[in-house]
This record gives structure tokens, sequence and C-alpha cells, in this order.
């Protein structure tokens, strides 16, 4: 199972489909993943750095302040 090694910084010079891309692709190789691997650990990990960064996105289109709460 191949997890891409981005890093949370670099999820912001993705486009919203790109990214939408990468968060099904992480989620379906998810269930290939031995419970406690360090290759799941990545992708947990990946998964909630897109999520802060759709967030973000969303808190900038619509002015919030705060996109970490």
């Amino acid at each position: 199972m191949m997890i891409p090694d981005f890093k949370p910084y670099e999820l912001c010079s993705l486009s919203n489909d790109e990214l939408d891309a990468l968060f099904v692709y992480i989620r379906e190789k998810l269930c290939e993943t031995a419970p406690g691997s360090s290759e799941r650990e990545r992708a947990l990990k990946l998964l909630d750095a897109i999520r802060f960064e759709l967030k973000r996105r969303i808190a900038k289109r619509f002015g919030w302040i705060n996109p970490a709460s």
C-alpha cells in the first residue's frame, strides 16, 4: 500500500479537486493497512491535515477568524 508523502504545508498548493481526490484515495487505502502500523498512522495524520486544510479554506471563503476551532 502506498500512502503519498505530503507535508501539511504542501496541501495548500493543491486545488480543491486534488485535495478531494487525495482524501478519497487515502480513505480507500486506509482499510488495507494493518491496525497500529506506521503506514496507518501516517495515513491518519494526513487525513487530519486534509481536514484542517478544508476547514481553513472554508474559513477563508466566509471570512471566519479561527478555522482551528
